[in-house]
């Protein structure tokens, strides 16, 4: 599920409370050992943060260059 559908979720009648949510951003097909990396940077986008009650987290994958 694309991150941009995600978010007409959240703003959803009826939706008032929810966990949170970690998105991965990557290529189409990515390979789930690069998945892997990338929610293990997750609690670094985090860190120092209330939480992700009704919030979303984006972790994309940027080309070097």
């Amino acid at each position: 599920m694309a991150a941009s559908h995600v978010r007409r979720i959240q703003r959803a009648p009826g939706v008032t409370i929810h966990a949170g949510l970690t998105c991965l951003n990557g290529a189409p097909g990515m390979h789930p050992d690069m998945s892997i990396k990338l929610f293990e940077q997750a609690p670094d986008c985090v860190e120092g943060r209330a939480g992700l009650t009704n919030q979303m987290l984006e972790v994309s994958l940027e080309e070097e260059g």
